[in-house]
């Protein structure tokens, strides 16, 4: 998949800076930081949600591994508070192999926060953000799926101007998209 987003762009919001983690990950100081983080945020909360390609056995040595694997196949960006640098979340970018020959680009779109960010805007304001880039590079096509049991992630998708597939969607997997041109 070509660059959803310029890798070395920064976005920042109000509470929020983000940025493509594969400069993260090249400075030595700063990728322990993100394997620790990563680490303690990947709870059974969180995990249980992710497809079954991105299982995180749960422990420290295997970060590195489930690190690697995720930047082989995906865009990641990481949201940061701008108040004390603590990791946010993740948003993960990647072509759709099934629609690989549509007419116009098709991203997928994926998320997770640390359960501490849950309820507090941050969802909003990272994915809007990251839709906000992608955005620029219409046309394009943005889909994303969620958990049918998921009603934060459902609303904050449609708040963001994403609208569900009746089609591809069954009972326990919403599945949402937006077209911009």
């Amino acid at each position: 998949m070509a660059q959803a987003i310029d890798p070395s762009r920064r976005i920042e919001t109000g509470r929020l800076v983000i940025t493509n983690w594969r400069s993260i990950l090249a400075d030595p100081i700063r990728r322990p930081a993100l394997e620790n983080a990563l680490e303690k945020m990947l709870t059974p909360s969180i995990t249980k949600r992710l497809p079954l390609e991105m299982d995180f056995p749960g422990t420290y040595a295997a970060i590195a591994d489930w690190i690697g694997d995720r930047d082989k196949e995906e865009e990641i960006w990481c949201a940061h508070a701008r108040a004390d640098s603590r990791l946010i979340g993740l948003g993960m970018l990647f072509g759709d192999d099934e629609q690989a020959q549509a007419r116009i680009p098709v991203i997928m779109i994926g998320y997770f926060l640390g359960e501490r960010e849950w309820g507090k805007g941050f969802g909003k304001e990272f994915v809007g953000s990251l839709v906000a880039a992608i955005e620029k590079t219409a046309p394009v096509h943005i889909s994303a799926k969620v958990d049918g049991d998921n009603t934060a992630s459902a609303r904050l998708l449609e708040s963001l101007g994403f609208i569900a597939s009746d089609d591809l969607s069954t009972p326990d997997r919403f599945h949402f998209d937006k077209i911009c041109t």
